[in-house]
């Protein structure tokens, strides 16, 4: 599904994934270090969902 939705987004050629987690704590980190505009998350994450 992660591959999936990458390949959607990037083919609009208006949008570039900079990353992708596949833990909540994994996420944080990477939210922390790229600053990105805009987040996709899952609500049934390892460690930490989506909602919190």
């Amino acid at each position: 599904m992660v591959s999936l939705l990458r390949r959607r987004l990037e083919a609009t050629g208006r949008v570039e994934v900079v990353g992708e987690a596949l833990t909540g704590d994994e996420c944080v980190k990477m939210a922390n270090a790229l600053r990105p505009d805009a987040l996709f998350l899952d609500i049934a994450m390892p460690d930490l969902d989506g909602i919190e």
